[in-house]
C-alpha cells in the first residue's frame, strides 16, 4: 500500500491563495481540501483554524524582495535609471498583492487583528529612506534627511495609489507601467537634485532669472 503523499506547508497555502482569489475569501475549505487531495479538517488541523489560514496565505511576506534588494544599493548608475528600476519592482509587487490584501478586507476577519498581523507602511518608508540617504552619500541626490524621508513617503504613495486605483476600479491605466515609472522616476529625480549634482558647471544654464529682493 503506497504512502500518502505528503503536502507541504506552501502548497497548501499557495491553493488557499488561488482559490480565494478565484472564488472569494468565503470559499469553502472543502474546496481548497479537493484541490489538494485532503480533507477540510486536515487543513484546519495543520494552520489551527480558517482565520489563521487565511492571514498566512493571503498576507504578504515580511521582507518584500524589492525592500531587501535595496539594502545592497544604491550603486553608482544614474539615479534617475536606478529609482526607474526600484519603481517598476515596487509597483510589481503592490499589484500581487493587491488583490490578497482586498480579500482579506472582505474576509470579515477584525480589522484590529488585521492591523496587528500585516507589515505596516512604515518599514518600507523606513527601507526606502535609508536607500536615499545612502544615495546623498555617494553624491547622487541633496536634500537633508527629512526631506529624503519625504520623498520616500511620496514614491511608495505614488506607486501604491496608481496599482490601488487600477485594482478597485478595474480601470486600464492610460499609460503602460513602464511609462508611468520612467516619469516618475525623472520627477523625483528633478526634485532630489539628482540632474544638478551631475551637471559640470560648463552645463549650468548661462541665464538663470533673478530671484525677487527680500529688504
Amino acid at each position: 500500500m503506497s504512502r500518502p503523499r505528503r503536502i507541504t506547508d506552501d502548497q497548501i497555502l499557495a491553493t488557499m491563495r488561488a482559490k480565494v482569489l478565484e472564488h472569494g475569501p468565503s470559499v469553502s475549505l472543502d474546496v481548497v481540501a479537493a484541490e489538494l487531495g485532503v480533507t477540510g479538517p486536515a487543513l484546519l488541523h495543520r494552520f489551527g483554524s480558517r482565520q489563521a489560514l487565511l492571514l498566512k496565505a493571503l498576507l504578504p511576506p515580511e521582507g518584500a524582495p524589492w525592500m531587501v534588494e535595496l539594502e545592497a544599493g544604491p550603486d553608482d548608475r544614474p539615479f534617475a535609471e536606478q529609482l526607474e528600476a526600484l519603481v517598476q519592482r515596487v509597483s510589481a509587487h503592490f499589484a500581487e498583492i493587491a488583490p490578497c490584501l482586498s480579500a482579506l478586507r472582505e474576509s470579515g476577519i477584525p480589522q484590529e487583528t488585521l492591523a496587528q498581523a500585516k507589515p505596516g507602511p512604515l518599514r518600507a518608508t523606513r527601507a526606502l529612506t535609508s536607500w536615499l540617504l545612502r544615495a546623498r552619500d555617494r553624491g547622487l541626490v541633496v536634500g537633508p534627511d527629512h526631506e529624503l524621508e519625504t520623498a520616500a513617503a511620496a514614491i511608495l504613495g505614488a506607486v501604491h495609489s496608481a496599482v490601488l486605483i487600477a485594482h478597485i476600479y478595474k480601470d486600464t491605466p492610460s499609460r503602460p507601467a513602464a511609462e508611468y515609472a520612467h516619469d516618475l522616476a525623472l520627477l523625483f529625480a528633478r526634485a532630489l537634485g539628482a540632474d544638478a549634482v551631475h551637471r559640470s558647471p560648463s552645463e549650468e544654464p548661462s541665464h538663470r532669472p533673478d530671484r525677487p529682493r527680500v529688504d
